[in-house]
């Protein structure tokens, strides 16, 4: 059973359990430009059911932006940018959608975003080693000022977007999520990376993050993190680096790390989904954001 077929049965899963054969969210298909990517990644927002008043009780539907201007609460809503969201949007979704109906979570946003070229876009750096795939990456922060310069200030101004906002990713997307940790401290309240790629070429997101936890700033964020049966130069250094993490954190900065080591890298997202929605959501409720 491979990776996505996996998903899918994790999916029909979920939605047993809250009664209903498919979500019951609007999902928005956002058209938007942008002057720092170079292809576009497709962008969708999965809206709750608190934003639209009207019953939600019929099948999911596409709607263009104008259309989502009515029929909402006053409500701000945190929202969470979800990479490589196509895949993994509608287990986001249900997971959430249970946690609410069992007032173990809020209600959030969920920013789909689905790279064309997800190595270039997610990871900061070029890889040098040929070990790995030669060349490749570079664009992570030109993904980032796409996410900080121009779609929040969409979900800001026309959608319910509250200040408290969320990324997550898994493997490269893992990487990119820790550059931003460090990187731009502020772009994010929370940070969730399932079996992130800190091998990446010369480990340059490794070192810096481990660089940043070192100084005395005090760092404010939730940071969930993650690894499965990886072995090898991605357990080195993952271990590494949640070593540093573990004895080098202020008290400002909540950690939580898990391992699964039954389960492969592809299941690393799925296995901790839970955990990782769960903390973030007792994080935000503790800073009362």
């Amino acid at each position: 059973m491979n990776y996505r077929i996996k998903v899918f049965v994790l999916i029909s899963f979920f939605y047993s359990l809250t009664g209903v054969a498919e979500p019951t969210q609007r999902v928005v298909e956002l058209s938007i430009t942008s002057q720092y990517v170079k292809n576009m990644p497709e962008v969708k927002v999965i809206l709750p059911p608190s934003y639209i008043t009207e019953p939600q009780s019929k099948k999911a539907e596409t709607l263009t932006t104008s259309q989502t201007s009515s029929g909402k609460t006053n409500k701000r809503y945190p929202v969470i940018y979800l990479l490589d969201g196509e895949v993994n949007y509608a287990l986001v979704n249900s997971m959430l959608e249970r946690m609410a109906l069992s007032n173990g979570a809020q209600e959030y946003i969920i920013v789909s975003l689905e790279s064309q070229n997800r190595l270039y876009d997610f990871a900061p750096t070029v890889n040098m080693d040929r070990r790995g795939p030669y060349g490749e990456g570079g664009g992570g922060d030109k993904f980032l000022d796409f996410i900080e310069k121009e779609l929040k200030v969409v979900m800001r101004n026309q959608y319910q977007a509250s200040d408290f906002s969320a990324i997550m990713g898994h493997s490269v997307g893992g990487l990119l999520v820790y550059h931003a940790f460090y990187s731009r401290p502020s772009l994010f309240n929370g940070h969730m990376a399932f079996s992130p790629a800190v091998w990446w070429g010369e480990q340059e997101t490794m070192i810096a993050v481990k660089k940043y936890v070192y100084s005395s700033d005090d760092i404010g964020s939730y940071l969930y993190t993650n690894i499965g049966n990886e072995a090898g130069m991605m357990r080195e250094h993952y271990d590494s680096l949640v070593n540093t993490l573990q004895r080098n954190r202020t008290s400002e900065l909540v950690l939580q790390s898990e391992q699964y080591p039954n389960d492969s890298h592809g299941l690393t997202f799925s296995a901790g989904l839970y955990s990782a929605l769960k903390g973030m959501d007792d994080y935000q409720r503790k800073l009362g954001l």
